[in-house]
């Protein structure tokens, strides 16, 4: 084993191709980035609690790291730290740490997530394509998650301890069904979306989180997965009789000649079975408006 240092600080380790343990020095305060990156022999590292930093890539792609302490003194840990590091299914993250950096466990091995109460902003990738991922408790301090803050999940049990919703986060496209609990509903700020998103209670919201303003790669995300669901969407609002979500979906221009009768259909039905009338007017008004030649046959039928 080489250990390059200056002081208190690890700069570069070297194994010797067949060590799996190994103790960061006392004196240690800082190890540099990349410090122990592509070391894939090592299973167990033990750090110092004087620890306060930990650099980018400092442990990238530690593909048998299995265990690692991470010391309450450290308040920094850089962008892809643990990344790759596949057989890593448990991380401490300190408290004290208010940003979790970008991509800082993207791809890893990780089962379960607890967010102490001081972490603030989760940046772009920070746990993307952690596909083991099946509990996360996300604290109320949490004011933003970046641009695919997570992603790429199967099914996952999301504990959330916060008391207002004023987290920033945006819709984005369902990645091949890896999707996110619909509890997140409860931060997405449009109405209009969060109640189309849910759909109906058991489905899951397609999302990996966004930036303050929807940008356009967002919006579009959000418009494909909205042409394609826009039957579903538009009884949802009907059988909620929420007008206001209608007119949303019908300003899209996703209704169209093809799928209207369909959606009048099911307001007929819905209003026969002692709903509200309302949107079944909506929509009738509506095919008058865009589709003219076909509305005869429909306003007969609605015998208004």
């Amino acid at each position: 084993m080489t250990l390059f240092q200056n002081k208190n600080i690890l700069r570069q380790y070297i194994g010797s191709g067949d060590e799996t343990e190994f103790t960061v020095p006392n004196h240690i305060t800082k190890i540099k980035d990349s410090a122990f990156s592509g070391c894939e022999t090592l299973e167990k590292i033990i750090l110092p609690d004087g620890l306060k930093e930990i650099g980018s890539h400092a442990f990238y792609r530690c593909a048998n790291l299995k265990i690692i302490n991470i010391p309450d003194s450290v308040t920094f840990i850089g962008e892809s730290a643990f990344a790759e590091c596949h057989q890593l299914t448990e991380l401490h993250i300190p408290e004290g740490l208010t940003v979790l950096e970008k991509g800082i466990c993207q791809n890893s091995g990780l089962h379960s997530l607890y967010l102490p109460d001081s972490v603030k902003i989760i940046r772009e990738s920070a746990f993307y394509r952690c596909s083991e991922l099946a509990e996360i408790s996300m604290p109320d301090s949490v004011e933003t998650i970046a641009f695919l803050g997570f992603g790429w999940w199967n099914d996952i049990l999301l504990t959330i301890r916060r008391t207002y919703k004023d987290v920033h986060l945006h819709i984005n496209v369902p990645i091949r069904g890896h999707t996110m609990e619909s509890h997140l509903a409860d931060f997405i700020q449009q109405p209009s979306r969060e109640k189309f998103i849910l759909l109906k209670p058991e489905y899951k919201i397609p999302l990996a989180v966004g930036y303050y303003d929807l940008n356009l790669q967002a919006e579009g995300y959000f418009s494909v997965y909205l042409k394609r669901s826009i039957r579903k969407a538009v009884t949802l609002a009907v059988q909620w009789n929420d007008k206001t979500l209608l007119r949303d979906l019908l300003d899209t221009g996703f209704v169209t000649r093809k799928n209207i009768d369909f959606m009048i259909q099911y307001a007929i039905q819905h209003t026969q079975k002692g709903g509200s009338p309302e949107c079944q007017l909506m929509l009738t008004d509506y095919k008058y408006q865009h589709f003219p030649s076909d509305t005869s046959q429909i306003t007969r039928k609605l015998k208004l």
